[in-house]
């Protein structure tokens, strides 16, 4: 009879132990961190430098060119004043600094683009000039 009842003391312990509020703080722990460490993936888009507002096209170096982009996406490319065309872009070197100058209303996703084709075609030397009103 006495060991029967401690056997029942020692069981009626371990029921009153109760693991559910341990495991719902776990478990909103668990969301916060997948939240915080989510937030710290990088974007992707590096900005190496915003032109001054002071900058304007006739302070280009003749190893810049001017990409002007629209509200619809559409660029022109500016070296010297004059237009390029496509077929002049792949003669381009490598180490040409490019200034994106953005319509005021163009979408980020627009400027990213247009960003990631330039990228893409093998400069690295990229810079974002204030939104201006193309010309």
């Amino acid at each position: 009879m006495i060991r029967r009842r401690t056997r029942q003391r020692k069981n009626q312990a371990f029921e009153q132990i109760n693991i559910t509020p341990f495991t719902d703080v776990l478990l909103v722990l668990l969301i916060i961190f997948m939240i915080a460490g989510s937030s710290l993936v990088p974007t992707g888009l590096e900005l190496r430098g915003l032109a001054a507002e002071g900058v304007s096209v006739e302070d280009a170096s003749s190893e810049s060119v001017i990409v002007w982009l629209t509200v619809d996406g559409d660029s022109r490319v500016e070296k010297d004043g004059a237009n390029l065309s496509p077929d002049q872009l792949s003669t381009l070197p490598r180490s040409t600094l490019i200034t994106l100058m953005i319509a005021p209303q163009t979408r980020a996703e627009v400027a990213v683009r247009e960003y990631d084709r330039w990228i893409g075609l093998g400069f690295s030397r990229i810079s974002w000039g204030p939104p201006a009103e193309s010309h």
